[in-house]
């Protein structure tokens, strides 16, 4: 009928109910061009605005851009000023048009949606605009990684300390040999010791005569190592980052979660009365979730810069103090003065970075609080870095230079890795946990992979948690379980 009496009055409905018939049958292409010659020819109808609503979703949908790009402008043309809110929706989803590869495009996507509907667009329509602009700069930041993957790696800390099995066969030769050394000191100290007497003046000078040559005896035929722990033991640190790239990204993260603070329960409300709230809740969350987690992470950052301080001298030789030699006396204060320095210095540094911890943990449970299974996951793999992080922290630590013999080196050594312990089995809990959330909420593959790879290297094992490997030189975590905790011991 339409097409034998375009000019009738039932004509409009006849073409729009053909339409619709060739939709409900998966005709799309027909559906297409039915709508189509609908908007041409009934341009002010009133169906005409959702039409061409429809009309980009079938172009979409049949890979049609340049049709899709098209139904946006007329849209925009006819009904942009009468449907603002409607034409920032198909503004905004003009971006799924765009290469998702092509970085640099979507930014400009984003910006120019927020200059051209900024004040149009209904609160959820920013705020996923902001984080996009937000999550491009960091992208910028970070050297093109995904940010959602974390700007962090890890990296085997630099060791002169030889390795293989070469050197090792040397060192227990050397150390066999520094043990009959000590052996001969230890008789010629009680030969000397017998002959002096118990108790003459001069003991004391002989003792510490030899104790020097023994000391002599130990750094020739043992190196303490530079740092704890064997050298294939990496770090997680920071990667380099542009610092005013992430300040301005953060600026658009601020004011997603500001348009979510300010919306509250009337935003939801407005949501949930609109046919495609239950999508648009969706997305909101998303990009709160993507803020969230983006914020949260630039306190991550800082947290992986605390260091254990180095320079710390713990080692006091006892037996210089009561001499009655100044001179010994003397080092034996300095000693004393170097340990306490140290011990506060040290202290300081657990008390600040146990406190960063809870803080982060904090900022990510938020994040897992919304509910959202890929992003509680999220939240709870950044703790597992958290923990991981610092018990790598405590097991690499710097010896202090003053160490010269092997127990000293591993008394403080074991010490540390000791206190290291919880830590490793903190984020071993959140990685499993990771790994099965994500696994069980039907996240991608290389969720699932990231979780089970993390695990697999704290736990020293190789395909055990997940047998697809991950070759990357980065963290690639995007998955976590239901609750995240610190470790305060």
């Amino acid at each position: 009928m339409s097409a034998q009496h375009p000019d009738a009055p039932e004509a409009a409905d006849a073409l729009h109910e053909l339409a619709a018939l060739h939709g409900a049958s998966a005709r799309y292409p027909e559906a297409a061009a039915a709508l189509e010659r609908f908007v041409a020819a009934h341009p002010r109808d009133p169906r005409s605005a959702d039409a061409l609503a429809r009309l980009f979703q079938l172009h979409r949908q049949l890979g049609a851009r340049a049709e899709a790009e098209a139904a946006i402008d007329r849209f925009v043309a006819l009904f942009g000023r009468t449907r603002p809110h409607q034409a920032a929706r198909l503004e905004w989803a003009r971006g799924s048009l765009l290469d998702p590869r092509d970085h640099a495009v979507q930014l400009a996507h984003a910006r120019g949606f927020l200059r051209q509907y900024g004040r149009k667009a209904a609160p959820d329509q920013r705020a996923l605009a902001e984080v996009a602009i937000g999550e491009a700069l960091l992208r910028q930041a970070c050297g093109g990684r995904d940010p959602a993957r974390g700007c962090f790696e890890l990296e085997a800390s630099a060791s002169p300390e030889a390795t293989g099995p070469e050197a090792a066969v040397e060192q227990a030769r050397a150390r066999v040999e520094a043990l009959q050394r000590r052996a001969t000191l230890r008789e010629q100290l009680a030969e000397q010791l017998a002959r002096v007497g118990g108790g003459h003046p001069s003991q004391v000078r002989v003792q510490h005569e030899l104790r020097v040559a023994q000391r002599r005896e130990q750094r020739a035929t043992y190196t303490v190592p530079r740092r704890c722990g064997p050298t294939t033991t990496a770090a997680v640190s920071a990667a380099p980052r542009d610092a005013e790239l992430v300040q301005r990204a953060q600026a658009h993260f601020d004011r997603v979660l500001a348009l979510h603070r300010r919306g509250g329960k009337a935003l939801h409300s407005q949501l949930a009365s609109d046919p495609e709230g239950p999508a648009r809740e969706a997305a909101l969350l998303d990009a709160v979730a993507r803020a969230t987690l983006y914020t949260a992470d630039a306190a991550l950052t800082g947290y992986l810069a605390l260091r254990v301080p180095e320079g710390l001298e713990f080692h006091v030789e006892e037996w210089r103090h009561g001499s009655g030699v100044e001179k010994w006396e003397r080092a034996y204060e300095r000693q004393l003065a170097a340990r306490d320095r140290s011990v506060k210095r040290l202290t300081a540094f657990m008390t600040e970075k146990r406190r960063a911890a809870a803080e982060l943990t904090r900022r990510y449970a938020e994040l897992a609080a919304l509910g959202v299974p890929r992003w509680s996951a999220l939240a709870s793999a950044r703790v597992g870095v958290v923990h991981e992080a610092f018990a790598r922290e405590l097991e690499r630590a710097e010896v202090p230079a003053s160490f010269t013999a092997e127990e000293h080196y591993e008394a403080y050594c074991d010490a540390l890795t000791q206190r290291a312990a919880p830590l490793r089995r903190a984020a071993a809990e959140q990685y499993r946990q990771c790994l099965a959330l994500a696994t069980r909420a039907g996240a991608s593959v290389e969720q699932a992979r990231a979780c089970g790879q993390a695990l697999d290297r704290l736990e020293g094992t190789s395909g055990e948690h997940y047998e697809m490997p991950v070759k990357t030189s980065h963290v690639e975590l995007e998955a976590a379980p239901e609750r995240v905790g610190v470790v305060t011991e």
